[in-house]
């Protein structure tokens, strides 16, 4: 059941529902198929906020709420935009009778800020695409050549990786008719994998890298074509400019000629051979992601501008794991160089970083670090480092756990455990240096 924000049943005679030509009018329709989806469990029921549209200046607005006679939460009849402060009449007032909508007081719209992510999502994709097809020139028969998969990059063979093992979680959803994780499957792989990193991580290279662009060309056929029964007019719109790229496909990923090529509802679902998955590749990337991440938060915290470089130095095994991203770590958080410590040496003017049970350092954060910002940060970690150890060590003091948990499970959490202790270690060490510097 659809509810409105205060949980009560949608009825024409609270005016608390929403049209869907009002959410078309506000959002656009794919917005609105794409959240519709998402919502769309089989379990619990769904609210979903109701907001007005001024009928004067098109901006929406939290309608102010009173009772009804019967003691139900309904929008006052007449409404004023906290906008451009003219008035409106409101849905309920003119299902009871309470204000006739006027020239002057027309009767608003109904919408959803819930909406707005399908709208987003919608843009973003666009986006995306408009980038990508800037950068795809029409291949000729050196591009479409089958390289074997091992052949391709590290962030080429991840994203590949990552279509198999999206289209696994759709064809399971769509068996049992979970088409909300079908939805949120679509969601990760082109916000999160397809957007924030791929496309991130390939723009120093992809403008001379044929190969690499084939896979992008692959890769953004194979999305409008598995995003088209929720999102049909953007993907359908975008189709035929990805058709003017030329011929997508790579060794293990298939992508059959529709049945009308200028119509992309008769294009076949992608077909992507088990062999291309590539564990290693998913697995390094991952960690890839978890360190640019820890970078992009220690910046964050000291109000880094994104443009600054900074230096990172590195154990020998994290610079191993650097290298294996080819530039990944560099582009995705602002690195300029990337240089090997010793053991027990912390370069001058650095700040310690806990990563994997290891000790990295990070350089040119600030001219001067803030000693009372940098004391709190690093008393944060180590409140919140030493509850996720007593958490890990409580599981693995329960013999039940250790005897009936699953060994990959166990020994997962011995490796957190160890990491966690590691990084307490590292915060206390960094924390009594700074108060020994200010004493």
């Amino acid at each position: 059941m659809i509810q409105d924000g205060a949980g009560q049943r949608m009825s024409k005679s609270l005016g608390n529902g929403v049209d869907p030509r009002d959410i078309i009018h506000s959002h656009g329709a794919d917005a609105m198929r794409f959240v519709l989806v998402q919502i769309a469990t089989s379990t619990q029921d769904v609210r979903l906020p109701v907001d007005m549209l001024c009928p004067h200046c098109g901006q929406p607005f939290e309608p102010t709420l009173q009772d009804s006679p019967a003691g139900y939460r309904v929008a006052a009849p007449r409404q004023t935009c906290p906008k451009c402060a003219r008035t409106m009449t409101s849905g309920y007032g003119v299902v009871s009778g309470l204000a006739e909508p006027t020239e002057e007081m027309p009767a608003a719209r109904n919408s959803s800020r819930k909406f707005d992510l399908g709208r987003n999502f919608a843009n973003k994709l666009w986006n995306a695409a408009r980038f990508a097809l800037g950068k795809l020139e029409p291949n000729g028969p050196e591009a479409t050549e089958a390289h074997p998969h091992e052949d391709l990059s590290l962030i080429d063979r991840w994203i590949v990786s990552r279509l198999h093992h999206t289209l696994g979680v759709i064809r399971e959803a769509m068996a049992a008719y979970q088409f909300n994780v079908y939805a949120d499957a679509m969601y990760e792989l082109v916000w999160r994998d397809f957007c924030d990193w791929y496309l991130e991580a390939i723009k120093p290279t992809v403008d001379a890298d044929r190969t690499q662009q084939q896979v992008l060309r692959t890769m953004l056929n194979a999305i409008v074509r598995m995003l088209h029964p929720i999102c049909p007019f953007v993907t359908e719109t975008l189709w035929s400019h990805i058709q003017a790229t030329g011929e997508p496909g790579l060794a293990g990923v298939t992508l059959a000629a529709p049945t009308h090529p200028e119509v992309l509802a008769t294009a076949p679902w992608p077909v992507v051979a088990d062999g291309v998955f590539d564990k290693e590749a998913i697995e390094t990337v991952q960690r890839l992601q978890a360190l640019t991440l820890a970078v992009r938060n220690l910046r964050g915290e000291h109000n880094v501008p994104p443009k600054k470089k900074i230096r990172l130095h590195v154990s020998a095994a994290a610079l191993g794991l650097v290298d294996a991203g080819a530039g990944l770590v560099q582009i995705m958080a602002g690195v300029q160089s990337v240089e090997l410590v010793s053991d027990g040496t912390e370069p001058e003017g650095t700040i310690p970083l806990a990563f994997e049970g290891d000790r990295l350092f990070v350089g040119g954060l600030v001219e001067a670090v803030d000693v009372n910002a940098e004391h709190a940060r690093l008393t944060r970690v180590c409140v919140d480092r030493e509850q996720a150890a007593v958490h890990y060590r409580a599981k693995l003091d329960n013999k039940g756990y250790v005897k009936n948990a699953p060994a990959h499970v166990v020994e997962q959490t011995r490796s957190r455990l160890s990491a966690a202790e590691a990084e307490l270690n590292t915060a206390r060490q960094a924390l009594e240096r700074l108060e020994e510097a200010g004493t």
